[in-house]
């Protein structure tokens, strides 16, 4: 009998570091998850064009990192996490949302390539300290559903129910897509 593939998580958290005792814990614990970090936009991006995942956590408040697009989209905000939304940008970018406001502040011209296979949004969740009166209306306008807001006395396993909400959305959006299909093959 062949051991059971993990599923593969991104957390895009440019604090995850500091949570790795709390909110990774229960994520390492439960031995269902691969789990990459990615703490700026350009290591989100790189790691979201390398390797398909089946749930991607993302903050919105991140660092650029080093690519010329995500500086921009930085600056162009006068270098300030909470104006930049560097988190909704990354999601426009994936999305291939080009019309939001978020991907519309970077130059086109310098935007990183996409995933070559498409990521769809129900694979999303944000966790973020934003509420959905702020960020809401822009992610109901990518299509993502999954949000949970950064506040004290959230439990530990936050992040793992996040993942958790985000897959089980996946398994209904699949099951709805084709019901009598068979499941795909491997992803790599």
């Amino acid at each position: 009998m062949s051991p059971v593939q993990k599923q593969r998580v991104l957390w895009v958290e440019d604090s995850a570091r500091f949570d790795l005792a709390s909110l990774l814990g229960p994520i390492y614990a439960s031995r269902r998850y691969d789990l990459t970090l990615a703490e700026n936009a350009t290591t989100a991006a790189e790691q979201l064009r390398r390797r398909r995942f089946d749930a991607i956590v993302v903050d919105v408040r991140l660092p650029p990192g080093n690519h010329r697009y995500w500086r921009d989209i930085f600056q162009n905000a006068n270098a300030d996490r909470t104006n930049a939304k560097l988190g909704l940008a990354l999601l426009a970018w994936l999305l291939g949302a080009p019309s939001t406001k978020m991907a519309a502040v970077g130059d086109k011209k310098h935007a990183p390539p996409r995933p070559v296979v498409p990521v769809p949004a129900h694979k999303i969740g944000v966790f973020s300290v934003e509420n959905h009166t702020e960020i809401g209306a822009t992610l109901a306008a990518l299509g993502v559903t999954v949000m949970h807001e950064k506040r004290p006395g959230l439990p530990d396993t936050i992040l793992l129910d996040i993942v958790t909400q985000v897959l089980s959305q996946t398994a209904a959006m699949s099951a709805t897509a084709s019901p009598t299909s068979s499941p795909a093959g491997p992803v790599e």
